[in-house]
């Protein structure tokens, strides 16, 4: 499984230096002097390029606020845990299941999301 997500980020981040690549070939000079056509075809052959930059963006941006959320709610959930841990330790018993707790975080988020 650890190769596996090795070999997705590394194709992935070859893929974003590709269309790095491939977003500033237009703008470099000194490749021999074209005619006005082939130009205007440069130009249209990029255009896409473009349109997926545009499209890439927002769906990292969606996926980074969500990514930002679920590490919110993970931090919260440590933190809860190690706080009863804590109190455990100093001979306050506090008995919850963590599956419980679990299922008490979703229940807010569905609460949430129905009252939004």
């Amino acid at each position: 499984m650890g190769s596996f997500i090795l070999e997705m980020v590394f194709f992935v981040s070859l893929g974003v230096v590709v269309l790095m690549v491939a977003r500033k070939l237009p703008l470099v000079e000194g490749f021999g002097e074209r005619s006005q056509r082939t130009r205007r075809l440069v130009l249209v052959k990029h255009e896409w390029i473009e349109i997926i930059d545009r499209k890439l963006v927002v769906v990292l941006e969606k996926w980074l606020r969500r990514a930002k959320v679920i590490l919110m709610k993970l931090d919260t959930f440590v933190s809860r845990h190690l706080e009863k841990a804590k109190e455990k330790q100093n001979g306050e018993t506090n008995e919850h299941d963590i599956v419980d707790e679990l299922h008490e975080g979703t229940a807010e988020t569905e609460e949430k999301r129905q009252e939004g």
